[in-house]
């Protein structure tokens, strides 16, 4: 049994490699490199956490629906307590 977890595992590694060469930035640096990026992307998939990768709640705060979700709920907060 654990060599079968070990094949679908390698596996699914090998799948995901393949799939993320296609948004790697990394291919022009060399073969060398790629092959070690492409290790790091298989557990990482956010290449960097520049504003355009990242989380946008890092860079631009709560988003329109946790804004409204905080009045909504400051509304019925002052309304339970009448």
């Amino acid at each position: 049994m654990k060599d079968q977890k070990r094949s679908i595992r390698r596996h699914h590694n090998d799948r995901l490699k393949e799939f993320r060469k296609a948004y790697s930035r990394f291919k022009w640096w060399g073969p060398d490199h790629f092959k070690r990026r492409l290790g790091k992307l298989l557990h990482t998939p956010t290449i960097c956490s520049c504003p355009m990768c990242g989380n946008d709640r890092k860079y631009l705060g709560k988003t329109l629906k946790e804004l409204s979700l905080e009045e909504v709920t400051k509304k019925t907060e002052g309304n339970n307590e009448d």
